[in-house]
């Protein structure tokens, strides 16, 4: 998966989907975040991409400390040029941080991606502090009789907080 993300990652930011879609969750997730949560100390995107996320939420939490995690490397090395948030090269399913480390944890348009989600939610909540947000709105389409959970069918997003 990293490495068709790798392949992507120079023209990523350039996408069609990412001012209608991708600009607008993640402006709507961080206002969440702030109405939920006043200045969170830690924020961590799981998933970073490139770091559009990180680079919003410098802008709406100046004094934030701002962690980005994810597998793809070429990514990480643009979320990195144009962000001042810590950029960890790892997968949302063995963040490399402490328990309790994070106020809030996002993720964006990822989980869909993960090799194990439910390892992948198991480690957010760990890394999560006690009373800390989690903010995550993810796409789907499940064909019948396939992907991960059997298939459904449907197609949709859902947020999750």
């Amino acid at each position: 998966m990293a490495s068709r993300f790798d392949a992507w990652a120079r023209g990523y930011d350039e996408g069609a989907l990412q001012p209608v879609l991708y600009h607008a969750i993640h402006r709507a997730v961080l206002r969440r975040l702030g109405a939920m949560t006043t200045r969170p100390a830690r924020i961590l995107d799981a998933g970073c991409g490139t770091g559009q996320l990180l680079r919003a939420a410098a802008d709406r939490f100046p004094y934030t400390a701002l962690v980005g995690v994810d597998p793809s490397p070429a990514m990480l090395d643009i979320a990195a040029a144009v962000t001042a948030a810590r950029i960890v090269l790892a997968e949302a399913e063995h963040p490399p941080f402490a328990d309790s480390a994070f106020d809030a944890v996002t993720a964006t348009f990822t989980y869909r991606h993960w090799h194990d989600q439910a390892a992948g939610l198991a480690e957010i909540g760990r890394v999560l502090a006690s009373g800390g947000t989690f903010g995550s709105r993810s796409c789907y389409h499940r064909e019948h009789g396939s992907g991960r959970s059997g298939g459904t069918g449907r197609r949709g997003c859902r947020k999750h907080w």
